[in-house]
């Protein structure tokens, strides 16, 4: 690579890691966060977590060995996701430049680096970024090994698409995209042999790891199958008639192309438009063996998730095909960009990065209250682990989750029912009060705060609710001695 180009990466790579850190949303799910983050202290209490959630030890481990070397630091553990967030912006610029040269590298990597669902998520203890950087890097190892004839390398591979599987087990849609590149490979059979290897290695000892922690080796898959049909009450527990999955299909391909989801368009932007018509230029011209194997992997996880996920409650779950598109456009639009001047280049990059940078901040503001309401609440039971004697309750798992990672002694771990103090927090996904609540008659209010997003009153003036985010209240009541 050129010094250019290296400069042209690291600004990329810096911007990225900025952006990020600045669209921070800490406690963007309280309720999967903090089933990660209170580690593996989850397996002896499972209300500490939801049961689907502590099964992936690719995410909990992790956090609990941070947690472990750095202590109760959530600003450490929020690095490992940057960490791995940038990783996939590096390993993405590599490919491209491969296979497209400079110009390819820089469209690709600019992409990864800018897009709102890249960036919100790439600093969120979730699960969806690392299940993005592993299967990227198991590709990147696939093709590599595949021309430079490495057949360890596909072993490496197996391993890596396992890692992903820890933390997320869609990840396992990966999984036939890449035997069937082993297979085409120079190496074919051994290739499909060493990438099985790799991967049965890992699902091996995270199964035992289940039985040794929870004494079930097959937790994870009963898990996963009561969770996909319903049975643990979730939000898949519908009426899955014929017509109400061609209605989720159509509104998933809506919520990509035409704004039928806000926060869809929001982390997205023009991003499918600009892959859609990449795509399209690729058929006509230049749709190389790379192109294919690209599309492929992207494909096949944008295929699954509309087949699948309900991407109105989660539009993040479109992120892990974010960097083999953005590299087809890169590959596809190379030439183009090549021919423009330097003049027009600048115009055309400032005004996506404008774009994106607005479209991040926009879903960042929605969700900004519930961020500033578990912060305000997490101070104050900051102030409470000084104490002794303190138990707390509250108006659902949030708050529970939250005390036990502070250090507090609460209902669930305490399996007691006399609590100092009662804590709440209200921001659309959970009920303001509850049927169990309890009496507040000889309880003083020590924390009663209300925030709004700065969008409140735009989401008020179009007649929109958001579902989650826009307000978001925190209470803390405690007895009075």
């Amino acid at each position: 690579m050129t010094g250019l180009l290296q400069n042209k990466f690291f600004l990329i790579l810096l911007t990225g890691i900025l952006l990020r850190i600045i669209f921070w949303i800490p406690y963007y799910l309280p309720v999967d966060t903090f089933s990660y983050l209170n580690g593996i202290l989850v397996f002896d209490n499972p209300y500490m977590g939801e049961i689907i959630h502590v099964v992936r030890i690719g995410m909990v481990f992790p956090l609990f060995i941070i947690e472990y070397l750095c202590g109760k630091n959530l600003i450490l553990s929020s690095a490992y996701i940057l960490f791995l967030s940038i990783g996939t912006i590096w390993l993405t610029i590599k490919l491209a430049n491969r296979w497209g040269g400079e110009d390819a590298a820089f469209l690709a990597g600019l992409i990864v680096a800018f897009v709102p669902m890249e960036v919100v998520y790439g600093s969120v203890i979730l699960p969806d970024t690392p299940l993005s950087f592993f299967s990227l890097a198991a590709f990147a190892l696939i093709v590599c090994s595949d021309s430079e004839n490495h057949k360890s390398n596909f072993c490496l591979a197996g391993i890596l698409l396992g890692l992903a599987y820890t933390c997320k087990v869609t990840a396992l849609f990966f999984m036939p995209c890449a035997l069937l590149q082993a297979i085409f490979s120079k190496q074919g059979k051994s290739a499909v042999c060493y990438l099985t290897v790799g991967f049965t290695l890992i699902f091996t000892i995270e199964h035992l790891t289940l039985f040794f922690l929870m004494g079930d080796w097959h937790i994870r898959i009963a898990e996963t199958l009561g969770f996909v049909s319903g049975a643990k009450g979730n939000y898949m527990q519908v009426d899955k008639t014929f017509s109400w999955w061609l209605g989720q299909i159509w509104f998933k391909v809506g919520a990509l192309f035409w704004g039928k989801h806000l926060p869809t368009l929001a982390l997205l932007g023009i991003t499918p438009h600009i892959v859609f018509i990449a795509i399209w230029r690729m058929r006509l011209s230049k749709w190389t063996e790379n192109s294919r194997w690209l599309a492929l992997w992207g494909g096949t996880w944008v295929l699954q998730q509309l087949l699948i996920s309900a991407i109105e409650q989660e539009p993040r779950y479109f992120q892990a095909a974010i960097p083999y598109f953005a590299i087809i456009v890169g590959l596809s639009f190379a030439e183009l960009w090549n021919q423009l001047d330097r003049l027009w280049k600048t115009v055309l990059t400032l005004t996506v990065c404008i774009q994106f940078t607005i479209c991040s901040w926009f879903f960042w503001a929605t969700y900004s209250p519930m961020g500033a309401a578990v912060s305000a609440l997490s101070v104050e039971f900051d102030k409470l682990a000084e104490k002794e004697g303190v138990l707390i309750d509250g108006l659902s798992e949030y708050e529970i989750r939250l005390a036990s990672y502070r250090g507090l002694n609460t209902v669930a771990n305490k399996k007691e029912s006399n609590p100092t103090h009662w804590a709440a927090i209200h921001n659309g996904y959970t009920a303001k009060y509850s049927s169990n609540m309890i009496s507040q008659d000889n309880m003083e209010i020590r924390l009663n705060a209300t925030y709004k997003s700065p969008l409140s009153d735009l989401f008020r003036n179009i007649d929109y609710n958001p579902g989650v985010g826009s307000i978001a209240e925190a209470q803390l009541y405690e007895y009075v001695d």
